[in-house]
């Protein structure tokens, strides 16, 4: 059976980039795996997998932040204190690490001016 390097690679992430694993579903040696693996074209198809899936579960994320926003919105109309002060601390630690992840990202921008 030829296995193609979209295949290798997508085996390859699907069995969390163990080498052994990807190469008992695919019915193949691991050495072989191992030196396929480290062809320019499966790097970069791997790379490009990488960056997708990276990419959709960070929209996942902005999706699930921005219903989370709300429901701490509402939670600070609640009647009951404990939860509208549990609400207010979510808030301030998450304000806390969104302006420090922006200062980094900003700090990087940066340097890669430079």
């Amino acid at each position: 059976m030829r296995v193609t390097d979209e295949q290798l690679v997508t085996a390859f992430l699907e069995c969390g980039g163990n080498q052994r694993k990807t190469a008992e579903k695919l019915g193949i040696s691991a050495v072989w795996v191992s030196k396929r693996l480290q062809r320019e074209k499966a790097q970069e198809l791997l790379r490009d997998y990488r960056k997708e899936i990276l990419t959709s579960n960070l929209n996942r994320i902005i999706a699930l932040n921005e219903r989370a926003i709300k429901k701490l919105e509402m939670l600070l109309e609640s009647k009951n204190e404990f939860v509208q002060l549990q609400a207010i601390q979510k808030i301030l630690t998450t304000s806390q690490s969104y302006f420090a992840t922006e200062d980094i990202l900003q700090r990087i921008d940066k340097l890669e001016n430079v």
